[in-house]
């Protein structure tokens, strides 16, 4: 199934080094520069420097690389609700998300993918199918 992510502003703070990000779906590790996300629930994951800047802008008078609030482009993904407990690979392996019965494996058009809480899609993601 398609869906649009809605136009909603995230908290984002920028790591000043490298680190391990306890998320709803298990530990990431993150670099110097990448972005720390706060969601609409308090929950927290971190996104790579690189597919920050491509996928995200600031809301003024916040500054790209300032901390503070942020706002996703419109992007279309797929995305499958999962019926059993699924681990989820990232970053070539280097990461790994556990995705809970209920849970949103959600894929952009450039293969990247993630786990996002029911409650959470339904709140921040509109069907298009």
């Amino acid at each position: 199934m398609h869906f649009r992510k809605k136009p909603l502003q995230y908290r984002v703070e920028f790591a000043c080094s490298e680190g391990v990000m306890q998320t709803l779906e298990g530990p990431v590790h993150y670099v110097t520069g990448d972005a720390l996300m706060t969601g609409i629930a308090g929950e927290r994951w971190p996104i790579p420097r690189d597919r920050f800047v491509a996928t995200y802008v600031p809301v003024p008078p916040v500054r790209m690389g300032e901390d503070g609030k942020y706002e996703k482009h419109s992007i279309t993904v797929s995305a499958r609700q999962v019926q059993t407990q699924e681990r989820i690979p990232l970053d070539g392996g280097k990461n790994e998300l556990l995705a809970r019965p209920g849970d949103w494996v959600v894929t952009d058009e450039h293969g990247n993918r993630w786990v996002v809480a029911n409650g959470i899609f339904n709140e921040t993601y509109e069907c298009l199918d």
